[in-house]
């Protein structure tokens, strides 16, 4: 409605040839804009974060009406994930890996687990991130051979150097 308003009073003042009405209208248009996309950010937020409070009451069972329900602190956790909050996003993970309050889906975990990292830079999702990268990586047949030749060749040369102090240096 308001844009609708904005948009007929800069066509009428354009007709007239009169920009500056029209140059008004389009800042105060831009400030209401942004002005109702905060405060709808604000309740997003605001709403994301008291379900993930709820699903941790709930998780934990702290007392208060809260008693430990899982699953009841799945869906709220899920529902302040979806809203953006990565500290929901990081639980979800978790929850999914060890099938509390929900089937146990590695893939889901690893989802939620990526979107808490990128998010807004969660430090312990991306240390979970990475070491579980790290896990995935060392699966593979040919890390594992470069990992065992790295360890053959360091024991080469520590027996080595070994030799050469206990001949050499030692010997004094």
């Amino acid at each position: 409605f308001f844009c609708c308003f904005m948009s007929t009073y800069r066509g009428y003042y354009e007709g007239l040839r009169n920009m500056t009405p029209t140059a008004i209208s389009q800042v105060v248009e831009a400030l209401g804009k942004l002005v109702i996309g905060l405060l709808l950010a604000k309740l997003v937020v605001s709403t994301g974060i008291g379900q993930y409070e709820a699903g941790m009451k709930y998780y934990k069972g702290s007392g208060q009406g809260y008693t430990k329900n899982r699953s009841k602190a799945f869906r709220l956790f899920k529902e302040a994930a979806e809203a953006g909050l990565d500290e929901a996003m990081l639980q979800l993970s978790k929850m999914y890996a060890l099938g509390e309050g929900c089937v146990k889906d590695y893939k889901e975990s690893f989802k939620w687990l990526e979107r808490a990292a990128n998010n807004k830079g969660n430090i312990e999702a991306q240390y979970l991130l990475g070491r579980e990268t790290y896990l995935v990586l060392l699966q593979r047949w040919y890390i594992q051979l470069l990992m065992h030749g790295v360890l053959i060749v360091n024991t080469y040369f520590l027996l080595k150097g070994e030799k050469y102090y206990n001949e050499n240096v030692g010997a004094e």
